[in-house]
């Protein structure tokens, strides 16, 4: 069972949730979260923006309902955006491939969907501190080229 797993925000990146976790747990290291989150597990993909396994993995160490997997690979990760001009079908078969561990990404993803860097609005940080006490890694302004926050128009 994992205590203190946080509940996602809205439009929270997937690794921003893990991220917070992290801090909730009071592990000293990545290392120690890590095992914690693959239940002892050492491998796997953290710092993905795409849905895997492991959120498949995590949701059955936490109360029974308490995430909806496919929910959040939808609404906290890229693959909406990613996968958006696949058919509903195409798209279906993906999601549930990758969250029972039947594929790995990138397949064949263009290359600004592999980068790792992450990208925030500063007036979001703000209103995030202001509305939850605590700031987030937003999903939308990870989506490749966005430059731009869409809510304030600022730079990311």
């Amino acid at each position: 069972m994992l205590h203190y797993f946080p509940t996602p925000y809205p439009d929270e990146l997937w690794y921003s949730v893990l991220c917070r976790y992290h801090v909730r747990s009071g592990n000293r290291d990545s290392a120690h979260t890590f095992r914690n989150l693959l239940n002892g597990k050492s491998k796997g993909s953290v710092s993905s923006f795409l849905p895997s396994s492991m959120i498949t993995e995590i949701a059955e160490q936490l109360p029974e309902g308490m995430l909806d997997v496919r929910e959040i690979a939808l609404n906290h990760t890229l693959f909406k955006y990613a996968f958006r001009f696949q058919t509903l079908e195409d798209k279906e078969a993906l999601l549930s491939r990758s969250l029972a561990d039947k594929i790995n990404f990138p397949i064949l993803l263009p290359k600004p969907y592999q980068e790792k860097a992450l990208k925030y609005c500063p007036l979001c940080i703000k209103e995030d501190m202001e509305r939850y006490g605590e700031t987030y890694w937003h999903t939308a302004h990870q989506i490749p080229y966005a430059s731009v926050c869409h809510k304030h128009q600022c730079r990311l």
